[in-house]
């Protein structure tokens, strides 16, 4: 991870805040919404450690049987 990465989370949080106040259900929505993303970027944090961890066992269980 590199500050780009960052910086690419802060414009896209700030482009969808305001799009969701002026397009979609306004201003009393924004932390219900930002909850949500919240919770997926941690789901998806999660699945792909998970994914890893599985991957690292699997690579230990092969390289035994050489």
């Amino acid at each position: 991870m590199n500050i780009s990465s960052f910086n690419l989370a802060n414009t896209g949080g700030a482009f969808f805040g305001g799009w969701i106040i002026d397009n979609g259900p306004g201003l009393h929505a924004v932390p219900w919404i930002a909850a949500l993303v919240t919770a997926a970027g941690l789901f998806v944090t999660l699945l792909i450690w998970s994914l890893d961890k599985r991957e690292a066992v699997f690579t230990a269980q092969q390289s035994r049987k050489i």
